[in-house]
């Protein structure tokens, strides 16, 4: 009995997923700032989202500076002469538990991505990409800025 009323509950949140606007909400959506909803105006938007999601993988610009802060320079000087070492072939092997940590981040941060749009994929489709877009963009800005006061903090 338990089984069947857990997977009941998994095909109707997977199973219909129609759009849940009030009346007010359908009518805010004819308009975009003020001017009436054209179709060609969604490529656009489209691709201001896809920037956005595609954003995360941008994380690797962050890694190198955020090692510095959180493990100090000496670290870094000692990796950049380990890299120097074995490219030229003397054999210098870089200590992996002390370098590059920074990387780990990116990898927690794709596997949410992945479980998250897998799970709310059908809230998305209930809701629409104004609540969607409103709430993920709030809540990758608190991460940046946690990861900013954590860094600074050390």
């Amino acid at each position: 009995m338990e089984e069947s009323y857990i997977w009941s509950k998994i095909q109707d949140y997977y199973g219909e997923t129609k759009y849940n606007g009030t009346p007010e909400m359908i009518q805010r959506d004819k308009t975009i700032f003020g001017q009436p909803f054209k179709r060609w105006y969604i490529a656009p938007a489209a691709m201001v989202f896809q920037a956005i999601c595609g954003s995360v993988y941008a994380w690797s610009v962050f890694n190198r500076p955020i090692d510095i802060a959180v493990y100090g320079a000496d670290m870094m000087f000692a990796m950049r002469y380990a890299d120097n070492g074995v490219r030229r072939g003397l054999g210098w092997k870089k200590k992996e538990s002390t370098v590059k940590v920074a990387p780990i981040t990116f990898y927690i941060n794709i596997g949410c991505l992945g479980v998250a749009a897998s799970l709310l994929g059908p809230w998305l489709e209930r809701n629409g990409p104004r609540k969607a877009g409103t709430i993920g963009g709030t809540m990758f800005c608190i991460g940046h800025w946690i990861a900013a006061l954590g860094i600074y903090i050390k």
